[in-house]
């Protein structure tokens, strides 16, 4: 095996690993209902999208792949941080939107 076919085998396994990662976090809001407890998920998709930003820096990696056969370069990680800050933020209105659906119609 030729050194760049170790590094190319070696950096998709990272890859994988951090999609699965992401994977897990869309697998968890799937599972989040009405009576689940919002800081515990939101905790708990912090940790899984910095574990995934871990694996990705150790790489020291400059480029994702977005597409199928594009890399798109990772210009600044406070955007992601900024991007999960918005999620939380969302999951906190949507939690709010079905508690007061759930008390108008009990």
């Amino acid at each position: 095996m030729r050194k760049t076919d170790e590094f190319s085998k070696f950096v998709r396994g990272s890859l994988y690993c951090a999609l699965e990662k992401l994977i897990s976090t869309a697998w968890l809001v799937k599972l989040m209902d009405e009576d689940s407890d919002l800081g515990e998920f939101v905790k708990e998709f912090k940790k899984v999208i910095a574990d995934s930003l871990e694996i990705l820096s150790d790489l020291d990696c400059d480029f994702v792949q977005s597409k199928e056969d594009e890399l798109t370069p990772i210009t600044n990680l406070q955007e992601v941080r900024e991007t999960t800050d918005d999620i939380t933020h969302f999951a906190r209105i949507k939690k709010a939107e079905s508690e007061l659906v759930r008390r108008k119609f009990q």
